[in-house]
């Protein structure tokens, strides 16, 4: 059973929204599951995860592609005539099929990760040295090996102050 937690959510969720809107294109979203196929998987197969039609062929990608559209539309919801996925929609999919991962603890340093990332990510020049400071020190001490090495690099290395400050990335 997958499942993932808040913080790998808004990896991806960042990792799509290229010029930090927000929001993810329809094109943002399709050029980030072409990147991960497993992921694209999941947004396709979720609702028939036993296509009877050949592996590569047309007939295929015809049905993927509508099943495709048809969890973008999901995604959506909460922006149905702008045809952008905000924050709240790509995690309610997740939420809904029960995948996604919720910690007992009330302030589970992961979730406090997550939302530092998404600030960093949408307002990078606005966080202060004591937030980056913050975001370091539960990198090193919650996460391990790459994640530990690559979470935040690009909004880190986006920001002045983490160059005036003791942050050690």
């Amino acid at each position: 059973e997958l499942r993932f937690d808040e913080l790998r959510l808004r990896e991806w969720f960042n990792q799509m929204d290229l010029d930090r809107r927000g929001h993810v294109s329809k094109k943002q979203f399709i050029d980030f599951l072409v990147s991960q196929p497993r992921l694209q998987k999941l947004f396709v197969e979720d609702r028939h995860p036993h296509l009877n039609v050949e592996p590569y062929g047309w007939q295929r990608r015809v049905v993927c592609g509508k099943m495709l559209s048809k969890s973008w539309r999901e995604l959506c919801e909460s922006r149905p005539h702008e045809q952008e996925m905000e924050w709240k929609g790509f995690s309610d999919f997740f939420r809904r099929r029960g995948m996604l991962i919720s910690y007992k603890t009330k302030h589970n340093p992961k979730d406090r990760l997550a939302s530092l990332l998404a600030d960093m990510h949408i307002q990078p020049l606005e966080q202060d040295s004591q937030t980056l400071d913050e975001f370091v020190r539960l990198r090193r001490t919650h996460l391990q090996g790459q994640r530990k090495r690559e979470l935040g690099i690009k909004e880190l290395s986006d920001n002045p102050h983490v160059f005036t400050s003791d942050t050690n990335l």
